[in-house]
C-alpha cells in the first residue's frame, strides 16, 4: 500500500489526575480520525511507538507497540505537571507504520489532565498577627494575606472566604470574583479597649468549590496597643513597568514608594512582595529592596518574552502595631525583536468595495476571507498570531492555520443599521505584541420586515351629527410611515370590512364621512360612539398591515325633543293637605346629550292661576292652594317640558289629579231637628216594632260617610231603642197605659272614619197616647189564621204572590239608597177625619195575626206602609185629636237581638 499522507493529525483524549498506573487512556486505532487512514489495512500488521527523544512528557504514559493501547506510566500530578495553567496538556508524537509494507504516518497524541480537587487551600503562613492600637475607632480594616490553592479546575480553586465565630469585633470583608483577584481585609465593627481586651483570635477560611469542598485555615492574632495610628500609603494604587528580555540580571524595574505620616519606628516603611494566586515564579524572577522599594530582576528574562506579570507589594510601618498599605505592580516583558503580521483581504459578493448581505440573511453566512502571515521566524513567539475583529455582528471562523473566514454572526437589521463597518485586527505573541488591520463595508439590503405603523395607535375625533357636505366631510387624517425603503415602505390606508360603512378613507388618510345624510348621534345600533379600524398596507410581497384604532365621538345637535315616561298622568292627592306638599313627580327623557338633554318642567300659564298647584322645574306637582273634596274632587291641567338646546324642543302632557277624601265633616240630623222632633204612637203598639227612621247626612265618601246611629240616655230609652247601622226607632217591650205621655231619647251619629267624626246630639220626643186595647188583642189571635190564609193564597195564586215579592224587594232596595228625607210636619185639627193606624211588625208581611183580611183597619195599614205621613188614633170611636208627625218612610221589621248584637260587636 502506497505510503499515507503526511498531514498533521492529532489525537485527543482525556483523564482524571493521580489515576493508577497503567490506567487505560484509549486506543489510538480506535479514534474515529486515524480510523479513517488506517481502514483496510490489517490493523494486527500495524505498530506504533512514540516519539519520546528530548519529550519528558512521554515518561507519563505508555504505548502497546501492536494493540495501540495508550495506558498511564507514572503518577501524573497536574499541579506538577503544569503548574498554574488553565489547561494541562501531555503531548506526544507518535509514529504509526505497517509492519511489512511501507505504510507510515504521524500522528500527535494529545493527552488532556483534567483537574480533581486533590489540594486544600493554604495560606503561606498559618498564623498572621496583627497589632492594632486601641485608639483605632470601628470601620478601620486590615488588610489580611490571600490562600493559595494549586487546583485550577472549574470550581477546585478558592471561590470564597469566611470567619468563625469567636466574638471578635471583626467583620470579613472579601474583594474580587475570582481566586486570583480576591483581597480579603478585617474590618473592625466596635471600640477598643487595650485594659479590657488586650488581644483577640480570629479564625480565617479560605474554601475551595470542589466536592468534597477543602478549606483552609488562618489564625490571626490580633494584639491591641496603643499609638502607631497611620498606616504607609502607596503614592499610587497601582503601577506599570517594561522590562526589555534583553536586560541583564539585577536590572531595577520600578521603584515603588509608600508614605506614612508617623515618625520614628511606626513612620519607617518596609517593603514586601506578597504571594498571590497569579504566579508564585515570580519570587524566582523579581526581588524587592525592603528599604528603597526598588524592583529587581533576579533572572534572564528571554524565555518570558511577550509575557505580563502581577505583584502584590506591601508596605508596613515599625510601629509596635505595624499598619500596612498594598499596591499593585505589572511589570511587562517586552520583546525586542518582532515584525508586524500581514493581512491579505477578500470581500465577498462586492459592489465596489462593500459586501451586500440581505437583511434576513442566516447567521453563518460568509461576507468575507482572509489569509494573515508574519514574517518573523517560525520557532519565534513572535510569529504565533491571532485574529479577532470588534464588530458585535459578525465573528471570525477558522478554516486552517492562518486562514479565516468573516460570517454573520447576529440578526442583521437594515432598520438600526444600514452599514456595518467590520475591521478585522491580528496580533502577534510578540511583547508588545504588533498588530494589522484590515476593514471593509457590510451594506444591509433591505427586505419586507417592518409593517407600517401609525403615529398613534389611539385616535379620537369630534363630528357633529347631521347632514355633511364636501366641505365638512373629512373627520382627521391618520398617518403611518414603514422603517422599509423603496416599494416596501409605500403604503395605502383602507377601513377594515367590519368597521362603519358610514365612514370612509382616502390615500392621503384622510377620513370622512361617506353618507350625504351624515350621522345619527341617537341611532339606537351604532349610538355615539363609533370605533373604526384603520388599516396601513404596505407595497411589499407579501404584503405588511398596521392597524389603528379610531374612535369618533357624534356631537349631539338638538334634534330630540324631550319625551314624558307616560301619556297621561294619574294622581291622587288627599283634600286639606298643605301647601308645598308633594303630589308626585313627572319624568321625562331625551335622547340628545349634554345641554340638549337638559330639560325642566312648568304648567302651561293657561292653567297656571286656575289650579290649586304648581309644578317645579324638577317635575315636582306640589300643592299650592286649598284642596276641598265636597267643593271639587277632581283636576285635570297641562304641564310642559322643555329642554336647553338652541333652539328649545318641547312636550306636553295631560296631569290628571284626584282629590281623595279625608275625614273632615261630621254627621249632620234630617230627622228629628230642631223643627220636626216628635212622634206619636198608641200604647197597644206591639214589642219589637219599628215605627220610626233616624235620618242622619255626611258629605264624606266611603266609610268616612259611612253612619252609625246610638242613644245617649233619655228617659224613653228603657223602652225604645235604635238599630245602629240603619236608625230604625223601634219599641223593645210592651206599653201600657200608665206609660202614656212623652218619652224623650237622646240620639248621636258618628260616622266609619279613621278619626271618627260625631255629630251633635239630637233629642227625639215619643208621645205614648192611649190605643184600641180590644184591636190589639184581635191582633194577637187571630195571626195563625191569618198566616193560613196567606199561604193559601200563595199557592193559588202563585204567579201573582211572585210579582208582589218582587215589588217588595225592589221598594226595599229603593229605600235603602234614599237615606235622606225631606219631612214636611203638618198639624191638623181634630175635628179632621181620623185614620186608623194599625202597627205593623217585621214578621206580618200578610196580615197581622188575628185580623181578617176584609178588616177595614188592617187593610189601611197595609195600604200605609210606605206613605209618607200617618196619624195614630185607637180606634173610630176616639174624639181626640192627637198631633201628627210626618218622618221618612219606613219599612216595619222585627227586632231581632242576635243580628243586633253583632252590629254592637261592628262598632
Amino acid at each position: 500500500m502506497a505510503e499515507a499522507s503526511a498531514q498533521k493529525i492529532e489525537l485527543e483524549y482525556s483523564i482524571q489526575e493521580e489515576v493508577p498506573i497503567n490506567q487505560p487512556i484509549g486506543n489510538i486505532v480506535q479514534h474515529p480520525v486515524l480510523f479513517n487512514y488506517v481502514q483496510g489495512l490489517a490493523t494486527r500488521d500495524l505498530r506504533f511507538s512514540f516519539l519520546a527523544e528530548g519529550n519528558p512528557q512521554a515518561s507519563y504514559i505508555s504505548i502497546n507497540e501492536t494493540s495501540g493501547d495508550l495506558k498511564t506510566a507514572s503518577r501524573i500530578d497536574r499541579e506538577t505537571l503544569c503548574r498554574r495553567q488553565v489547561t494541562c496538556e501531555l503531548r506526544v508524537q507518535t509514529a504509526v507504520q505497517a509492519d511489512l509494507s511501507s505504510f507510515f504516518m504521524l500522528v500527535l497524541v494529545k493527552i488532556v489532565i483534567l483537574d480533581i480537587n486533590d489540594n486544600a487551600p493554604a495560606f503561606a503562613s498559618n498564623v498572621f498577627s496583627l497589632r492594632i492600637p486601641e485608639s483605632e475607632g470601628a470601620g478601620a480594616t486590615y488588610l489580611l494575606p490571600t490562600a493559595t490553592d494549586p487546583d485550577t479546575g472549574v470550581g477546585n480553586s478558592i471561590i470564597a472566604y469566611n470567619t468563625v465565630e469567636t466574638g471578635a469585633p471583626f467583620t470579613l470583608l472579601v474583594s474580587g470574583s475570582s481566586a486570583a483577584s480576591f483581597e480579603i481585609r478585617m474590618r473592625l465593627d466596635d471600640s477598643l479597649d487595650r485594659e479590657v481586651t488586650p488581644s483577640y483570635q480570629v479564625l480565617v477560611r479560605a474554601l475551595d468549590g470542589g466536592e468534597p469542598r477543602l478549606t483552609g485555615t488562618l489564625t490571626v492574632n490580633v494584639e491591641i496597643a496603643d499609638v502607631n495610628d497611620n498606616a504607609p500609603v502607596f503614592e499610587r494604587r497601582r503601577y506599570s513597568a517594561n522590562v526589555s528580555e534583553g536586560n541583564p540580571v539585577d536590572t531595577v524595574v520600578v521603584t515603588v514608594r509608600a508614605a506614612d505620616q508617623d515618625v520614628g519606628p511606626n513612620g519607617t516603611v518596609t517593603y514586601v512582595m506578597l504571594p498571590t494566586q497569579d504566579d508564585l515564579d515570580v519570587f524566582s524572577m523579581f526581588a524587592i529592596n525592603n528599604v528603597t522599594g526598588e524592583i529587581r530582576t533576579l533572572a534572564p528574562l528571554d524565555k518570558y518574552a511577550g509575557r505580563t506579570y502581577s505583584l502584590s507589594i506591601q508596605a508596613q510601618d515599625s510601629g509596635p502595631t505595624p499598619k500596612a498599605d498594598q499596591t499593585y505592580v505589572d511589570i511587562s516583558v517586552l520583546d525586542t525583536r518582532n515584525s508586524p503580521p500581514n493581512i491579505l483581504l477578500h470581500v465577498l459578493r462586492t459592489a465596489g468595495k462593500t459586501s451586500q448581505v440581505s437583511e434576513l440573511a442566516e447567521l453563518g453566512r460568509v461576507v468575507a476571507y482572509f489569509s494573515v502571515s508574519d514574517p518573523d521566524p517560525k520557532t519565534s513567539p513572535n510569529s504565533v498570531v491571532t485574529c479577532s475583529t470588534d464588530s458585535d455582528q459578525f465573528e471570525l471562523q477558522a478554516m486552517d492555520q492562518n486562514q479565516y473566514k468573516v460570517i454573520l454572526s447576529k440578526r442583521l437589521d437594515r432598520e438600526q443599521a444600514a452599514y456595518h463597518s467590520v475591521s478585522v485586527t491580528c496580533f502577534d505573541a510578540g511583547s508588545p505584541p504588533l498588530n494589522a488591520t484590515a476593514n471593509f463595508l457590510v451594506e444591509v439590503q433591505d427586505e419586507n420586515d417592518n409593517a407600517p405603523v401609525f403615529d398613534s395607535l389611539f385616535y379620537t375625533a369630534d363630528v357633529s351629527e347631521g347632514p355633511v357636505n364636501a366641505d365638512n366631510s373629512i373627520i382627521l387624517r391618520v398617518h403611518a410611515s414603514d422603517n422599509d425603503v423603496g416599494i416596501n415602505s409605500q403604503i395605502t390606508y383602507k377601513l377594515a370590512d367590519r368597521s362603519d360603512n358610514d365612514f370612509g378613507i382616502n390615500g392621503e388618510g384622510d377620513l370622512y364621512v361617506s353618507r350625504a345624510r351624515g350621522l345619527d348621534r341617537e341611532d339606537k345600533v351604532k349610538g355615539p360612539r363609533r370605533e373604526l379600524t384603520v388599516m396601513a398596507i404596505d407595497g411589499g410581497n407579501p404584503a405588511l398591515t398596521g392597524i389603528a384604532t379610531v374612535v369618533v365621538t357624534v356631537r349631539d345637535v338638538n334634534d330630540n325633543p324631550p319625551k314624558f315616561s307616560e301619556p297621561v298622568y294619574y294622581f291622587n292627592v288627599p283634600e286639606n293637605s298643605q301647601s308645598g306638599r308633594i303630589v308626585n313627580n313627572l319624568s321625562a327623557t331625551d335622547d340628545d346629550a349634554d345641554m340638549n338633554a337638559i330639560f325642566y318642567f312648568k304648567m302651561l300659564p293657561s292653567y297656571k292661576h286656575k289650579m290649586p298647584f304648581e309644578v317645579g322645574l324638577d317635575g315636582n306637582i306640589r300643592v299650592s292652594g286649598d284642596l276641598d273634596r265636597e267643593r271639587q274632587a277632581n283636576y285635570d291641567f297641562q304641564v310642559i317640558v322643555y329642554d336647553l338646546g338652541e333652539p328649545p324642543l318641547t312636550s306636553t302632557v295631560t296631569v290628571h289629579v284626584k282629590v281623595t277624601d279625608v275625614n273632615d265633616n261630621a254627621p249632620v240630623f234630617m230627622f228629628p231637628n230642631d223643627d220636626n222632633y216628635t212622634l206619636h204612637i198608641p200604647h197597644t203598639l206591639g214589642a219589637n216594632t219599628v215605627f220610626a227612621n233616624i235620618i242622619a247626612t255626611d258629605k264624606d265618601e266611603g266609610r268616612n260617610g259611612a253612619l252609625v246611629y246610638s242613644l245617649e240616655g233619655g228617659n224613653g230609652s228603657r223602652f225604645f231603642d235604635i238599630v245602629s247601622d240603619s236608625g230604625k226607632v223601634l219599641l223593645t217591650r210592651p206599653l201600657s197605659v200608665s206609660d202614656v205621655g212623652i218619652h224623650v231619647l237622646n240620639v248621636m251619629a258618628h260616622d266609619l272614619g279613621y278619626h271618627n267624626q260625631e255629630s251633635t246630639q239630637a233629642v227625639l220626643h215619643i208621645h205614648v197616647f192611649e190605643g184600641n186595647a180590644t184591636l190589639a188583642h184581635l191582633e194577637g189571635g187571630i195571626g195563625f189564621r191569618n198566616i193560613l190564609v196567606v199561604i193559601i193564597l200563595i199557592v193559588v195564586t202563585l204567579v201573582l204572590a211572585l210579582i208582589i215579592l218582587m215589588t217588595i224587594i225592589l221598594i226595599r232596595r229603593v229605600d235603602r239608597q234614599r237615606r235622606l228625607y225631606h219631612a214636611k210636619q203638618e198639624e191638623t185639627k181634630a175635628d179632621t177625619s181620623v185614620r186608623h193606624f194599625y202597627p205593623c211588625q217585621v214578621q206580618d208581611v200578610e196580615s197581622p195575626s188575628g185580623v181578617s183580611d176584609d178588616n177595614d183597619d188592617f187593610k189601611e195599614c197595609s195600604k200605609k206602609k210606605k206613605e209618607v205621613s200617618f196619624s195614630l188614633d185607637e180606634d173610630n170611636n176616639i174624639n181626640q185629636t192627637p198631633t201628627m208627625t210626618t218622618f221618612s218612610p219606613v219599612v216595619s221589621d222585627k227586632y231581632d237581638p242576635l243580628v243586633e248584637a253583632d252590629r254592637d260587636k261592628l262598632k
